[in-house]
């Protein structure tokens, strides 16, 4: 019979009467009773033997009194293999409806223990290991590899915990579970480990002042980087661990002193950056942080550059293979950790790909140094309604939807009446406007001398020159591949963007003198209006073939 065949069967027979709530302990320990009745001799009284009855009888007995024996009976006549058991356990805890996310997915699982290269008889920890999904799914994968090695769970969840250890002892493997919170202990030590943190989650000062590092934490900083810490407490030397986190712990100001230490102590090996909406269970941007001791540099794969080329949707076998080859076989971006901002020390992708597109032969300058940085109002145009002029007045109004296509459509912005507030806020001839909160930053330059006055809102930037750099240079620049890449960098948040001006500020832009990027510009202008005149030309072409079989009938042709 087909492994899949089996699975199926073992559902049908298990769910046959109907499924109730908490149901994944009754099947974990049916599969876990199954396996003692295959060996010559069952011990009823034992510890596991005595929960796994009891957690099947509980739950089965809601449906009628026999029915748990009767499904015993069932189950055995389908005489199932070790291999299918193992099969059975890995897709019922990670697949089945109880995992609710990518991080105790098969997938999930045979990625990270690929990234962590695991050899023989090592020990793996998952600190915070749930019901188990994850370590079952390690196991699962290193068994058919004929990879032995030892389990390591820590689980506070009393009703989880129970579940973790029976599994793992269905899989007859060698493990150690411990359900206490990982906290109140010392981190057992471990070869390599895997730990996702619950998000969010608040945490008390005696939890922060149980770290070895407490003094990095803030009342700010993000709770995900304690169990990252405490984890990496028990990691031996030549050790790895590998943490799934949500892209905010990778730029947030309050976490700088935790990314600054990772960084100083040569931990982090590589991040792998998942686009949004890829991963079951958020919407958010997630990340893998591998990390390991004595790095000089740090790996990174683009999951998004990644999945568009390979037209990869989400995080699926395909995935797994396409991320572990980038990551492993030399096709990562290597960046070194001296060329990382040492403003935010920021592990995002797009910050990371900044720090390495800097051409040697060109000279950097910090952005801030040759243009002045300004804000335009927060208000935007519902701030205005009242008013609002029909007639022309000494202002018009600036915002994001007044850019189209790298130009300022002049006619479309509106009219209001003179207010002296608005004069903090104005734009002249040679300013650039930067939108900092549309999804796709938009770069306009004001070049005419016009007869009003300009506010900017929106919250947009508003850069002036200092001198020592061209305008539509710069425009171009930051419309260019290198450009895009510190643009965002920049930008901050996971669900909607926005551009940070002092970081921006903060970023080394390759500025030549200004004669170079004159003759630049002056050589753009030419193909620029050799393009015009060739659209003219085709404008006139495609005018004159419109209607061309009637135009020469007409003319008697």
């Amino acid at each position: 019979m087909a492994n899949e065949s089996i699975i199926l069967k073992f559902k049908e027979i298990v769910t046959k009467r109907g499924e109730l709530d908490n149901a994944l302990g009754a099947f974990v320990s049916l599969l876990y009773l199954e396996k003692q009745r295959q060996k010559d001799s069952v011990n009823e009284s034992d510890r596991l033997y005595k929960t796994a009855e009891g957690m099947a009888k509980a739950y089965f007995s809601r449906f009628d009194v026999g029915c748990y024996n009767e499904i015993k009976v069932q189950v055995a006549s389908l005489n199932l293999t070790e291999q299918d058991i193992r099969l059975i356990l890995s897709k019922t805890l990670s697949e089945d409806g109880y995992a609710l996310d990518s991080a105790s997915s098969v997938e999930m699982a045979r990625l990270a223990s690929d990234l962590m290269e695991i050899v023989p008889n090592e020990s793996i920890l998952d600190f915070g290991s749930g019901n188990g999904a994850f370590l079952c799914g390690v196991e699962y994968n290193l068994f058919n590899k004929k990879i032995p090695a030892c389990y390591i769970g820590v689980e506070p969840s009393i009703s989880s915990a129970p579940i973790c250890e029976l599994a793992l002892a269905t899989l007859s493997c060698f493990y150690d579970l411990r359900q206490a919170d990982g906290f109140s202990q010392p981190t057992p030590s471990y070869n390599k480990g895997f730990v996702f943190p619950p998000v969010g989650l608040k945490l008390s000062k005696d939890v922060i002042g149980s770290l070895e590092h407490k003094e990095l934490f803030n009342s700010r900083t993000s709770s995900e980087w304690a169990f990252v810490l405490k984890a990496l407490e028990g990691m031996k030397n030549g050790g790895k661990l590998i943490a799934l986190l949500p892209e905010s712990c990778l730029f947030k100001d309050a976490d700088t002193q935790i990314r600054k230490y990772l960084l100083d102590q040569g931990l982090v090996e590589g991040i792998i950056s998942f686009p949004a909406k890829s991963m079951v269970g958020t919407f958010k941007k997630n990340d893998l942080v591998v990390l390991s001791k004595g790095n000089a540099s740090l790996r990174l794969v683009d999951c998004a550059d990644l999945f568009r080329n390979l037209e990869i949707r989400s995080f699926n076998d395909m995935a797994v293979e396409a991320i572990r080859y980038s990551y492993q076989e030399g096709n990562a971006d290597i960046i070194w950790y001296e060329d990382i901002n040492h403003e935010d020390f920021s592990l995002v992708a797009a910050s990371l790909c900044a720090a390495r597109n800097h051409d040697d032969e060109t000279e950097t300058m910090m952005f801030g140094a040759i243009y002045n940085f300004d804000k335009g109002s927060p208000k935007t145009i519902a701030n205005f309604k009242d008013s609002i002029s029909m007639s022309p007045t000494n202002w018009k109004l600036l915002s994001s939807g007044n850019i189209i296509d790298g130009e300022i459509d002049y006619d479309s912005m509106l009219y209001v009446y003179n207010d002296p507030s608005l004069e903090q806020y104005e734009a002249v001839p040679g300013d650039i406007i930067i939108t900092t909160k549309s999804s796709k930053v938009k770069i306009a330059i004001i070049e005419e001398q016009l007869p009003y006055r300009i506010a900017v809102i929106g919250a947009m930037l508003i850069l002036r020159p200092r001198g020592g750099a061209n305008q539509l240079y710069t425009k171009l620049f930051l419309e260019s591949e290198k450009g895009q890449r510190i643009l965002a960098a920049a930008q901050r948040g996971t669900v909607v963007s926005t551009l940070s001006p002092a970081i921006l500020s903060s970023a080394m832009i390759p500025f030549p003198p200004l004669e170079e990027q004159e003759s630049f510009v002056a050589d753009y202008r030419i193909k620029q209006e050799e393009a015009r005149a060739i659209r003219e030309k085709l404008k006139t072409i495609e005018e004159q073939l419109e209607h061309y079989f009637d135009k020469r009938i007409q003319k008697g042709e």
